[in-house]
């Protein structure tokens, strides 16, 4: 299951990044737990931290599963 919940579309775009922006913080929480990567990037140069900073629940969440505090786009 670890390769679908980090398959991604063209774009970079993985179900925890999707997840991240259109879902709640529950579903991030599965995603991770199901060991989404935390670390992907999209083709904008973006992860999920990066998505996830307008709610704290999701931001925590990435975090404690080690998602780069530091990253930066491209």
């Amino acid at each position: 299951m670890a390769a679908a919940v980090n398959s991604a579309r063209p774009d970079g775009t993985t179900p925890l990044l999707h997840a991240v922006v259109t879902a709640d913080a529950g579903m991030v929480e599965t995603l991770i737990g199901m060991n989404a990567d935390v670390k992907a990037v999209n083709s904008g140069g973006f992860t999920a931290l990066h998505y996830s900073q307008s709610d704290l629940a999701k931001t925590r969440a990435l975090l404690a599963a080690g998602a780069d505090a530091n990253a930066t786009a491209k």
